[in-house]
């Protein structure tokens, strides 16, 4: 049976040194699951549940001041029964019930803000912000996790189209908040096209805190970004080598379905692709011949070689090069400029298409 995490993923958790709750911290994988990995590789890497007398101390302080047994768990690396069952042999009660206040506060803001802004509100852990809400929100407590399992299956126009969004321009990082590290999918865009990302929510259908930040840099360029948190949700992207880091690693993983597979190159190029005109610049588009055009797509070697691989196939031709500017690594520009290919290629992106940045699909109006 294939595993439904990467083979990158499985690699670093065999090769990894770190115990199984620095792993969970770390990749949003639950403790279980990499044990699970180790256990069928026959990797065994004891956790070693000892702190010192200091540690011991200021642990009992941390949760007398408000520090979940999660937030314990991440701080001090630790097992949390085995936090549990100290903190209970120094006679602390670790189940703690909410006041009514407190419930209140949960129920009054949980459609409005984050879950981590409505536990600070209200003094308590995520988790018991979203069991408040269950208790009382039976009906629509499952609509609340409903758009975490978008991606759990490719199989439509819009979760390839957005697949290959993110993959372009998406990133997985971790948020430390008050020590509880936190991972969230972040999707930063120009904000005149701010509504792709309406788009996306829509297309989740996320019915609950539907946040979009419209900001303006240094330079004052407008944009406007999303960050969408849940392990669920992020570990169904790392089957696709959505995870932290990717700019230089990333390489597409192949859908089994060609028409998906252009779906996902239509919001690839929406991310990191162009249509230019590089022969008569300052000329009026609608006067130029199409072969004054060209598509660029920008990557790292091994995507940009991929995506060229699999466009062969429709004898849609194109060029690698090096990029010129300077990154940490070598950056590569996947070029069309022949009449037919561009053709081609237009023609198989939007095809059937139902999600798009409209102004590109404007640009390709005097080719395609």
């Amino acid at each position: 049976m294939k595993s439904k995490y990467s083979d990158e993923i499985i690699n670093y958790i065999k090769e990894s040194p770190k115990g199984h709750i620095e792993l969970e911290n770390e990749l949003g994988i639950s403790g279980n699951t990499i044990r699970g990995i180790r256990r069928r590789f026959g990797i065994k890497i004891k956790q070693e549940n000892k702190l010192n007398d200091k540690d011991i101390e200021d642990l009992i302080i941390d949760f007398k001041n408000g520090f979940t047994i999660q937030k314990l768990v991440i701080k001090y690396n630790k097992d949390k029964n085995w936090i549990a069952k100290l903190l209970n042999e120094r006679g602390l009660e670790t189940n703690r019930i909410l006041s009514n206040e407190q419930i209140n506060i949960i129920l009054k803001y949980f459609n409005k803000e984050l879950a981590s802004d409505v536990a600070k509100r209200a003094g308590c852990s995520e988790s018991s912000v979203f069991a408040v809400y269950k208790r009382f929100n039976k009906e629509n407590y499952k609509k609340v996790y409903e758009h975490l399992k978008y991606f759990d299956n490719i199989d439509s126009d819009d979760k390839a189209y957005f697949l290959g969004f993110i993959a372009a321009d998406g990133c997985v990082y971790t948020k430390d908040n008050d020590n509880i590290h936190r991972r969230f999918l972040s999707i930063g865009i120009q904000r005149r096209d701010r509504y792709i990302l309406e788009r996306l929510y829509e297309f989740m259908n996320k019915t609950n805190g539907r946040y979009i930040y419209d900001y303006m840099d240094k330079n004052g360029f407008e944009y406007s970004s999303i960050q969408i948190g849940g392990n669920y949700l992020l570990n169904s992207l790392s089957k696709y080598n959505i995870i932290p880091n990717k700019t230089w690693s990333y390489v597409p993983v192949n859908l089994n379905n060609d028409s998906l597979m252009f779906s996902f190159l239509r919001g690839f190029f929406d991310g990191d692709g162009s249509i230019t005109n590089h022969k008569y610049k300052g000329l009026d588009d609608k006067n130029l011949l199409p072969s004054a055009y060209q598509i660029s797509i920008v990557g790292n070697f091994d995507c940009m070689l991929f995506i060229k691989e699999f466009l062969q196939k429709y004898n849609i031709k194109s060029s690698m090069i090096r990029d010129k500017r300077k990154y940490s690594h070598d950056f590569y520009q996947l070029i069309i400029v022949e009449n037919s290919s561009i053709y081609l290629f237009l023609k198989h992106i939007y095809k059937n298409s139902i999600v798009h940045l409209d102004r590109k699909k404007r640009n390709s109006r005097f080719i395609y």
